[in-house]
């Protein structure tokens, strides 16, 4: 199915490169393979870095596809258990030192220290959860880590939350 991205014209960016377009109006190659214009351009976002992203990465690798992976470095290397459906799931996160080489070619963003409520945190601890985040992904990543997901996708933050990001983060 991948495959048949590229043949209808749907172009994969990594949201780096669509938020790069959308703010400084830049020109993003758009044209289909055979020239023609895009019909769609399309992303993929990958929440938590999980042991499935190995698998993940290889495929969309094998097609040339680049994702965006959105992950908790306060979780690295870890497993747990979440609830799903009334059903539990077993998942595992992949070490440190696995990033750099797992995710090289990929964008990695932000998805807080420990996937916390930021509505329901302090300044302080907002601001841990996201600018601790960024260096310690830059560090095990080794790129530039700029793009943020909120936890829980939009229940996750207000105009407060916003405005202390903002401020307070590179």
């Amino acid at each position: 199915h991948l495959n048949s991205l590229k043949s209808n014209y749907y172009l994969p960016y990594r949201s780096l490169e669509i938020n790069y377009y959308i703010l400084y109006n830049s020109n993003i190659n758009t044209a289909g393979g055979d020239g023609s214009m895009a019909k769609k351009i399309v992303t993929f976002s990958i929440d938590d870095g999980t042991l499935d992203d190995f698998k993940v990465v290889e495929i969309m690798n094998r097609y040339g596809i680049k994702g965006t992976f959105n992950i908790n470095s306060g979780r690295m290397g870890t497993g747990g258990i979440f609830r799903q459906h009334d059903t539990d799931i077993k998942h595992y996160r992949v070490k440190e030192e696995d990033y750099a080489s797992l995710y090289s070619g990929h964008e990695i963003a932000c998805h807080t220290v420990n996937h916390k409520n930021l509505t329901l945190l302090d300044e302080q601890e907002i601001i841990h959860q996201v600018e601790d985040d960024r260096k310690t992904l830059c560090r095990v990543s080794r790129q530039d880590v700029i793009g943020l997901a909120y936890p829980e996708g939009g229940t996750n933050f207000d105009d407060r939350v916003v405005d202390i990001i903002k401020r307070h983060t590179g």
